[in-house]
């Protein structure tokens, strides 16, 4: 088994097990609904392309700060 995601919020994990399950990835939500875990070690590359394509866990995209983006003035 192998840690795919983890959120605080429950349903965003549940978001993730039905993709992944209607995918046929084999998967196993634990640590109380907040922690998903892959079965199959050879799943976790179309797993992790899937939670890209959600936008969510490893794959969320961060939030920009705005005095990265040049328009921030001190």
């Amino acid at each position: 088994m192998k840690l795919l995601f983890f959120s605080s919020d429950r349903a965003e994990v549940e978001l993730v097990w039905s993709a992944l399950v209607g995918s046929g990835i084999d998967c196993e939500v634990r640590d109380k609904g907040t922690a998903l875990w892959i079965e199959k070690g050879r799943d976790y590359h179309k797993a992790s392309v899937l939670c890209r394509q959600l936008g969510v866990g490893f794959a969320r995209h961060p939030v920009k700060a705005p005095w990265l983006d040049g328009d921030w003035q001190v």
